[in-house]
């Protein structure tokens, strides 16, 4: 097992995995409304896999960089530099694999093909976690994140071609087919990359400022509340399909009844569980402090779910960025006071807020951004 030192620098290589498997640009949101906008065939998937793949390689190139200029300033490693850059590559490999047959797997939820999805979707999360743990029980230590990732991405894309069954399509597809893709992939990957830059990159800041131990804790308990936030938001990804052929208000209403309540139940947990936790340890004023703020941001901004989604069905993710694109700029400003100051404690509470205000903010007025959309009047 990991030490504090050690358990930061995988900490940050696992960052890799969940922002380069969630930067897809848009493909498989776009996929979910090809049933009601476009060709539900292979011709269809086969146009937006490259897409699927960009986002993922992109993003991998971007952490090698990022590591190779931040990694001067976090002083021991635990791991030797070229070990962690293969990591990071290992891993971003493993993603670019997965986003290309999720690209399927989300015309699945379109074509209302609920069980296979389901059923190849555990069986590959299931592998990748138990791959995981065979690689760390055998010593592969920082590598064992990227090994499971490349075992599950294999297993997922193996099942998805086994099963996938779809007609094979007219490769020249129309000219509204390729506007919505490029549309799509400019709005909706800008709009993921900002937000994953605001869930995601709090990490790399406190990982220079924040002592190990507690950065230990403050990820840990982080990971608890996102893996609950991550199951929710893969049980919602359907209200795209959903608005697309539906009324988008009516999705919107209900959904976010029953997502907030779902998020209440969420931060509830984990405020039980990090009580019970920390309270044995000798930072529980403190970190415990931390875990609430860290844990009610992820919780309220989880409530933005199916303004996301219904909006994204609409055909219309761009707007989403009124609410990303401030949000990403106050936090960034929040990290940047963090550094001058030397105080992560500021990042912290600058983050939480930023994301509950906003958050708040964005889910009141998506009712009036829904009528606008339907008379199509919403600022692209």
């Amino acid at each position: 097992m990991f030490d504090a030192t050690e358990y930061r620098t995988w900490a940050l290589v696992a960052t890799v995995s969940t922002v380069a498997m969630s930067l897809d640009l848009g493909t498989q949101s776009m996929a979910m409304r090809l049933p009601s906008t476009g060709p539900a065939d292979k011709a269809g998937v086969a146009g937006l896999i490259p897409l699927a793949v960009m986002g993922p390689i992109g993003a991998t190139f971007a952490f090698l960089a990022i590591w190779a200029v931040a990694s001067t300033t976090f002083g021991e490693t635990g791991f030797p530099q070229h070990h962690i850059l293969i990591a990071i590559a290992i891993t971003g490999i493993g993603c670019g694999w997965r986003s290309a047959s999720n690209v399927t797997l989300a015309l699945f939820l379109g074509l209302g093909r609920f069980k296979q999805r389901a059923a190849i979707v555990t069986t590959s999360a299931f592998l990748q976690l138990g791959a995981t743990g065979v690689a760390l029980t055998a010593g592969a230590g920082l590598f064992s994140l990227p090994i499971g990732v490349l075992f599950g991405s294999f297993v997922q894309w193996l099942m998805v071609i086994t099963v996938r069954d779809l007609p094979r399509g007219d490769k020249r597809h129309s000219d509204a087919y390729l506007r919505e893709r490029r549309s799509f992939a400019m709005s909706k990957g800008l709009v993921t990359a900002l937000g994953l830059s605001v869930t995601q990159m709090d990490r790399w800041v406190l990982a220079v400022l924040m002592p190990v131990d507690i950065f230990r804790i403050y990820d840990s308990a982080l990971r608890v509340v996102i893996l609950g936030k991550q199951a929710i938001i893969v049980g919602t990804q359907g209200l795209v399909a959903e608005s697309a052929a539906s009324s988008p208000q009516r999705v919107f209403s209900t959904s976010l009844k029953i997502v907030s309540t779902l998020s209440a139940l969420l931060f509830s947990a984990s405020a039980v569980s990090a009580f019970f936790v920390l309270s044995a340890t000798d930072s529980f004023g403190l970190a415990g402090w931390v875990v609430l703020l860290a844990s009610a941001g992820h919780c309220v901004n989880l409530v933005t779910l199916p303004a996301s989604l219904v909006l994204t069905g609409a055909g219309r993710p761009s707007v989403e960025l009124w609410y990303v694109a401030p949000l990403a700029v106050t936090v960034f400003l929040c990290y940047w006071a963090a550094l001058l100051l030397d105080d992560w404690r500021f990042a912290v509470s600058g983050w939480s807020a930023a994301l509950v205000l906003s958050s708040t903010i964005f889910v009141f007025v998506t009712p009036s951004l829904l009528k606008r959309n339907a008379h199509e009047a919403v600022p692209s």
